[in-house]
This record gives structure tokens, C-alpha cells and sequence, in this order.
């Protein structure tokens, strides 16, 4: 079995105590959940991870580099397959802690820019469309990762308005 190395989750394991470098794009562990009702519900994003096969046999390695813009990633919620039949291996398992999310589709996501679009996703009413539920490793580099675009964008907004003649 290939060894999977994830370079930059080490890394900023590794830095938590110093926080996500500004400008770079960990590749983190988290699921997210469908909150919707559309039984084929799918969704493809902008930008993939890239990963790279080093050596042969035992000796090889996968190597999972940060995202790039390039390419698409889909992601499938559908519950049902085209006959009809539930997909069964892609629903939140009854024991999960989150009551809430038990038997709702899901898939796991390690493109953190993916995670914040999943994020600002609502219905036509307002409400949530999807859930991300990060792993305990990378709770804290998701939620600074959030953070720092939460900050860019009212930043950005701040310098709109001044060129504009708000401020």
C-alpha cells in the first residue's frame, strides 16, 4: 500500500502555534454535509488538489500538493443512483455525533477554499445548503483560513468604498 504524504497539513500542523502562513493554501480533512432536498444535488468548483507519484512498489509515495485554479472539482451529493437505488456509502452514519447531520449526503473536501465556498452557499429562503464539519486536526487551520477571508473581504470593501467616495 502507497504511503500518502499530505506535505502541507504537516506543515501547519506543525505551525499552529504561529498560525496559517498568509498567502498559502493548506490541504485540510473535513466533510461536508448536504442540508438540501435535491436527490441528484452536484456541484463543481473551480480548482483541484494535485497529487504526484514518487518511486515504485512498496517505496511509493503520493505526494498531495496545495490546490491550483486549474480544472474542476465535482462534487456529488446525489442520494439516489440512476435507477433509483440509495447510495448508502456517501450518507452520514447514524452513529455520528451531530444528530442533526445523520443520513444526510456527504463528501470529504480538502481544498480549503472549497470548504468557504461550501460555506456561503444558501437556498432561495435563506438558509444553509451545506454544513462543513472539519476534523479535530484541522479544526483550527479551517477556522483561520475563514478568518483571514472574512478579513479580506471587508478590507477589500473598505478600500471600494474609499475609491469610490464612501470614506
Amino acid at each position: 500500500m502507497p504511503k500518502v504524504v499530505d506535505t502541507l497539513a504537516e506543515r501547519y500542523v506543525k505551525m499552529e502555534d504561529q498560525g496559517v502562513e498568509a498567502g498559502a493554501i493548506p490541504l485540510v480533512d473535513a466533510l461536508v454535509v448536504y442540508l438540501g432536498a435535491n436527490r441528484k444535488k452536484s456541484l463543481p468548483l473551480k480548482g483541484r488538489i494535485l497529487t504526484e507519484k514518487f518511486g515504485e512498489g512498496d517505496d511509493e509515495e503520493v505526494v498531495k500538493s496545495a490546490g491550483t485554479e486549474s480544472g474542476f472539482t465535482v462534487y456529488d451529493f446525489s442520494t439516489t443512483d440512476n435507477r433509483g437505488r440509495p447510495i448508502k456509502v456517501r450518507q452520514v452514519p447514524a452513529t455520528f455525533p451531530m444528530e442533526h447531520l445523520r443520513g444526510r449526503p456527504f463528501v470529504k473536501v480538502e481544498h480549503p477554499e472549497h470548504l468557504w465556498l461550501f460555506s456561503r452557499k444558501h437556498d432561495g429562503n435563506g438558509n444553509p445548503e451545506f454544513e462543513v464539519v472539519p476534523s479535530a486536526e484541522h479544526k483550527r487551520i479551517i477556522e483561520e483560513y475563514f478568518l483571514r477571508k472574512l478579513r479580506a473581504g471587508r478590507n477589500q470593501a473598505s478600500l471600494l468604498k474609499q475609491v469610490v467616495g464612501g470614506g
